[in-house]
Order: structure tokens, then C-alpha cells, then sequence
């Protein structure tokens, strides 16, 4: 499994128990968009197992060509997003900062 980087990623925890090398998750930086560029990895180093990357849908936006490379590798990868229509973790810190104006933090996604 896993992760990017986002305010959902903390419940993968609470949930499953990893061995440590069972796991991607994304870093404590915020890198916004490493669950799918994980996932391809462990695919690769994997392949003969199932690999789930769990996304925030900002950090999956960001993630076109590792869908072209997994398709072309033919990767055996299933991608979950947490489609809340927004960049979550930046909406979060600009209500906390600027109450009442997350501009910038909306996000118009395709029909997942």
C-alpha cells in the first residue's frame, strides 16, 4: 500500500498493520501527489503482487504520466482517491490563517 501525503493518509495506520517494508507513504513535507509514483515502484519491485496507492484527489491530478508508464508496464496497481474535491491539507491551513477565504483551494474534477 500507499500513500500520498494528505489529512487522510493518517487513518492507513489506525486501520492496517504494516510490516515496515509493506508501506510507501508519503513524507512529512507534504509532497503532494506521491501515492501513484509509490505505487509504481512497488509494482515494479513487486510485480508478482497487488499494490493499492491511496490518493488525495489534488495529489492524483497530479500523477498523468505515472498512469501512462503503469499502463505501458502493465503494473498491477489499483489507485483508491478520497475525491473531496479540493486540496485539502492547503484548504485546511488557509482557514487557519486567512479564516474565511480558501481561495485557490477548490478543485473542478472529472466523474472519477
Amino acid at each position: 500500500m500507499t500513500a500520498d501525503s494528505d489529512d487522510f493518509a493518517a487513518w492507513m495506520h489506525w486501520i492496517f498493520r504494516f510490516k515496515p517494508s509493506a508501506r510507501l507513504l508519503g513524507s512529512a513535507c507534504g509532497a503532494m501527489g506521491s501515492g501513484v509514483p509509490s505505487a509504481l515502484s512497488a509494482g515494479l519491485r513487486h510485480p508478482d503482487r497487488q499494490v493499492i496507492a491511496f490518493c488525495g484527489d489534488g495529489g492524483f491530478l497530479m500523477t498523468g504520466n505515472e498512469l501512462a508508464t503503469a499502463v505501458a508496464r502493465q503494473l498491477n496497481i489499483k489507485i483508491v482517491i478520497s475525491n473531496n474535491q479540493s486540496y485539502g491539507t492547503i484548504r485546511s491551513h488557509r482557514e487557519r490563517a486567512f479564516p474565511k477565504r480558501p481561495w485557490g483551494t477548490d478543485l473542478s474534477n472529472p466523474d472519477w
